[in-house]
């Protein structure tokens, strides 16, 4: 039994998945008792800056090297290099601009210092995702997962020493999200150098990047867009109504958001049985059948959750984050709809509707973005403005499953 189980890659990636996603929820109680509000609004802004540094960083290219595995083998290894390359040449250029603005402008040195952060941890997490992507391409999925679990307990361990020695600056949490990729990202490069054989004239030969970076390029608008969907409206309440209001609604989001992980990690289970599906001309009522028993299992699990959420936050949380409990309750039912349709999205991307769901996530991206905005302007609240977010993924999520039964019968993409 032990084996099979081990043997099933699938079910492995989904483990790791869950794992490098849960030790952000598991410091959570942590954080929000030894930092304020403020402090802890400035730790997630640090946190979501990260994951744009990343996207700047890479340019999306990671997702080109396993095309190129599968292609040509051998030209892995200029790829990689070149990926890594570019990605300092980046690096460098950020950093270096942004030392010379805050000896211009010094009221500014505490942003800076955060981005400066925030772009070597997507520069250190650029090499990680290079060592995972190939990992998966050669089907080593115990290695794929033992990253994640040592990345993932490295920063358990600070943030509780942290905790225990009593540090209230959110700095210090700050280092302790970043000093994993440190030291995780040496034992990376070595072994890359020594499977790879790198060469320095790998870093030059720069002609098989360019496919790589036409390829980033394509991926970027949607990068952009997921984070956008997911970091924005942070920044829309800490201009219009407060730090202190960002840290209740930025932990109260953290946790509502769980099920975005789990719902991740679901969809990924089930998208081999699905695809084979496909492939094999099951029909439209079975296929979406199968989505649907997904889709019952998050509704059932989000109406628990949400009940528990809204008895148990500020417990949870501790007595600084009052009033956290509502906005996490009602976050709960945009991450539902928002969770639940990556299960129907895959059969739009087998089918070839590329282009429609990339216009799906651009009309709800800009009308969440309304809603909320209007909302924080409007009620100057927090709460009106988490109930308000579920116009946009509802939105999403309807778009998403009408074209499903639409695209078993027409994948024409010459009407929206």
């Amino acid at each position: 039994m032990l084996k099979r189980v081990l043997n099933n890659t699938s079910f492995i990636y989904v483990i790791g998945e869950l794992i490098s996603k849960i030790s952000p929820f598991i410091a959570l109680p942590l954080l929000t008792r030894m930092l304020t509000p403020e402090s802890f609004g400035l730790y997630s802004v640090f946190t979501i800056c990260i994951f744009f540094a990343y996207i700047l960083v890479s340019l999306s290219t990671i997702s080109y090297l396993p095309i190129i595995y599968f292609k040509n083998e051998k030209d892995v290894t200029v790829v990689a290099s070149n990926i890594i390359f570019y990605s300092l040449g980046v690096s460098l250029t950020v950093l270096v601009l942004s030392f010379s603005i805050g000896f211009i402008y010094p009221e500014l040195a505490s942003y800076l210092m955060m981005l400066q952060f925030a772009v070597v941890a997507g520069f250190l997490n650029t090499i990680i995702q290079i060592k995972l992507s190939l990992l998966q391409c050669k089907n080593k999925a115990l290695n794929y997962i033992g990253i994640n679990i040592v990345k993932s307990f490295l920063f358990m361990i600070f943030v509780v020493t942290l905790f225990f020695l009593g540090e209230d600056s959110p700095i210090f949490y700050m280092v302790a999200y970043v000093l994993p990729y440190f030291l995780i990202v040496p034992f990376v490069l070595r072994s890359l150098t020594k499977e790879m054989g790198w060469s320095l004239y790998n870093f030059f030969e720069s002609y098989k990047y360019k496919d790589a970076v036409l390829f980033g390029l394509q991926s970027i608008p949607s990068a952009l867009t997921n984070w956008f969907r997911t970091s924005f409206d942070r920044f829309i309440v800490v201009l219009l109504i407060g730090s202190a209001a960002l840290g209740l609604y930025s932990a109260a989001y953290q946790l509502a958001f769980a099920l975005v992980v789990l719902s991740a990690a679901l969809a990924k289970s089930m998208s081999p049985k699905l695809f084979s599906m496909l492939r094999d001309g099951t029909g439209r009522d079975e296929v979406i059948a199968y989505c649907n028993k997904y889709f019952y299992l998050l509704a059932l699990f989000s109406f628990l959750y949400s009940i528990f959420l809204h008895f148990s936050t500020e417990a949870i949380l501790g007595e600084r984050f009052q009033g956290s409990s509502a906005v996490a309750a009602i976050l709960t039912i945009t991450a539902f709809f928002q969770g639940a349709s990556s299960f129907y999205v895959g059969i739009l991307y087998y089918n070839g509707n590329v282009n429609r769901v990339m216009y799906y996530n651009v009309v709800s991206l800009l009308t969440h973005f309304v809603v909320v905005l209007f909302a924080c302007i409007y009620f100057d609240s927090i709460f009106y403005m988490s109930v308000f977010s579920v116009v946009g993924s509802l939105l999403y999520f309807s778009m998403v499953f009408r074209r499903v039964y639409v695209s078993f019968v027409k994948t024409d993409e010459s009407s929206f």
